[in-house]
């Protein structure tokens, strides 16, 4: 073989690897922002879950001070 099919075949190389590890990490990346996303989601619902749901109508029956919704007296 001569130098330049050499040279191309390691530029070739080259290129299909720098090409995998950007294509790996713009798909990790993606992953990350999904699954922060998801995560902020879930814990969204979570808190509202529990704060509607669990904490809020005992917390609100037991009360000596009549509170709204909004924390404020009412």
């Amino acid at each position: 073989m001569d130098m330049t099919a050499k040279f191309l075949l390691k530029f070739i190389e080259v290129v299909m690897t720098v090409d995998a590890s950007l294509l790996s990490f713009y798909l990790c990346s993606k992953a990350r922002i999904y699954f922060k996303m998801v995560q902020g989601l879930l814990c969204h619902a979570s808190s509202f879950f529990f704060n509607e749901v669990h904490l809020y109508k005992p917390w609100f029956m037991f009360s000596p001070i009549p509170f709204g919704r909004s924390g404020q007296v009412a």
